[in-house]
């Protein structure tokens, strides 16, 4: 019979082989690259707040690359007035971006003169005492 065949010797398997290296290589590195742009730097960890923290998403990070932004949680006693989380982000400079500050004081402080009292902190449920 003359059916065609396919070359089954070693010339044929090391040529797969190769081809499936090259396949293998040209992913690892550009997965790599994306995944871990390490060559960019990084920055430190993102800078604390006093009237918000770093989301525990984000805070769980180990490593913050050029590009990456995290997210911030007002803090017990603020309230965001906006409907924007506030952010910073990681720049080229290996520095973070300047967190807007969204999270504004749910009290208004007043200071009395009296020695007997300290600061008080008066809530009004419309925003205002």
């Amino acid at each position: 019979s003359s059916a065609s065949q396919t070359p089954s010797g070693p010339t044929s398997r090391s040529s797969a082989f190769v081809t499936e290296c090259k396949i293998l290589l040209y992913l690892l590195c550009n997965c790599t690259l994306w995944l871990f742009p390490l060559s960019l730097g990084s920055c430190s960890s993102p800078p604390s707040l006093h009237f918000a923290k770093i989301s525990q998403e984000d805070e769980m990070q180990s490593f913050y690359p050029v590009g990456i932004t995290v997210r911030y949680i007002c803090r017990p006693g603020y309230e965001n007035t906006t409907d924007q989380l506030p952010t910073s982000t990681c720049l080229d400079n290996l520095t973070w971006s300047a967190v807007p500050e969204l999270c504004q004081s749910e009290c208004l402080h007043l200071v009395s003169f009296s020695p007997a009292s300290s600061h008080s902190c008066i809530r009004s449920s419309q925003g205002h005492a």
